[in-house]
């Protein structure tokens, strides 16, 4: 097997700098090089890993050793935030879809934003905790 074959996207693109928060769905194969492009305060968020099951494992898994002492001391230097969120079950998304009504459904909208003010919509959305509602992204005027 070539392992340059499995080249890791982190080190294609070093243009992409760092980040103030990351989302990823493995962090099984993704966490210490994702926490290595955070910058200090950073918060990395994940929802699941590639290996819960053995027939998901292949052979390039080998490559994807995360240091879990790495990773903490840089987390623990930076204040830097670990959080896993659970988006849960197939069950789980037919209940709220089965029980949804939108008459009596309603999400309150804190602001609303056209696409060329993209960054004020990214700012609302992820880094103000303080906002009551949903922050809206319009892609038309």
């Amino acid at each position: 097997m070539q392992v340059d074959k499995y080249k890791d996207s982190w080190d294609e693109y070093p243009e992409l700098g760092d980040f103030d928060v990351v989302f990823d769905p493995f962090f099984d194969l993704h966490l210490e090089k994702a926490i290595k492009q955070l910058n200090t305060g950073g918060r990395y968020i994940t929802c699941g890993y590639k290996n819960q099951h053995q027939d998901f494992r292949d052979e390039f898994d080998i490559f994807n050793k995360n240091d879990l002492h790495s990773i903490m001391l840089k987390v623990m230097i930076n204040n830097m935030s670990i959080i896993g969120n659970c988006i849960g079950t197939w069950d789980d998304l037919k209940n709220s879809l089965d029980t949804f009504n939108p008459d009596t459904f309603i999400i309150p909208i804190d602001s609303q934003y056209y696409i060329e003010e993209g960054n004020e919509f990214i700012e609302k959305t992820y880094n103000n905790n303080g906002r009551l509602g949903k922050a809206v992204l319009k892609y038309k005027k």
